[in-house]
């Protein structure tokens, strides 16, 4: 067996291998959003972890960039960092998604030359988030009591920073646009590509529960 029939060996040994992977980590992502099981998290984790490595070693760039932004939100999950809530899941799911399609072209073409930066971003964002964030969220509302006077109905880019979708900065720099135009928030977060307009209706369906929600309670 000459080397190049040794490496095309190697290459199809790993499409074969990583499209298992990539199947049993989908359904494993959508397990952990309702029960972050920690066997089931280090999977998850040791699974994208071979993948990036295996497709490093290959060549395939692209492939292994995507899987180490990847595999360090999973870091964080595995340690308790982050929770994996909805957008955390989604933002997996997008990456596992590409790194499909990725398999798929490298065993049809041999590359994995695909535009996967707005996915990274996303990934990026998410690893750059507080890991206090949600911690401090969830003890300020366990401390405050039935006396306590009702939060005021909460604002999209507050729900946004809330479910690390955007950092404060970048709502910043939203909100600046928003006044310099005649758009919604919610326009201007799709059109620059930070969440999509079904994670937007989503969010817009949170707010209006939050705001139902107040409204009960001020009329109790």
């Amino acid at each position: 067996m000459s080397q190049n029939d040794e490496m095309q060996e190697i290459i199809e040994d790993f499409i074969a291998e990583s499209s298992e992977l990539i199947e049993k980590v989908t359904q494993d992502i959508v397990v952990i959003e309702q029960d972050p099981d920690e066997e089931t998290i280090n999977g998850i984790f040791r699974a994208v972890h071979t993948i990036k490595g295996t497709s490093s070693f290959l060549g395939f760039d692209v492939l292994s960039n995507l899987s180490h932004k990847a595999e360090d939100v999973l870091g964080r999950i595995r340690k308790k960092e982050i929770l994996p809530d909805a957008m955390i899941a989604d933002t997996l799911l997008e990456a596992l998604d590409l790194m499909k399609l990725m398999v798929d072209d490298i065993r049809s073409t041999g590359a994995d030359a695909r535009d996967v930066s707005a996915t990274v971003e996303k990934l990026e964002r998410l690893n750059r988030m507080e890991s206090s964030d949600r911690t401090t969220e969830n003890s300020d509302r366990a401390v405050q009591g039935p006396g306590t006077a009702p939060e005021a109905p909460k604002m999209l880019g507050e729900i946004l920073v809330e479910e690390n979708v955007l950092t404060n900065k970048e709502l910043e720099g939203v909100l600046e646009k928003q006044q310099q135009g005649d758009k919604k928030l919610g326009e201007i977060v799709v059109e620059e590509k930070l969440i999509t307009e079904k994670q937007l209706k989503g969010f817009l369906a949170k707010q209006k529960t939050h705001k139902e929600e107040q409204s009960i309670r001020i009329d109790v």
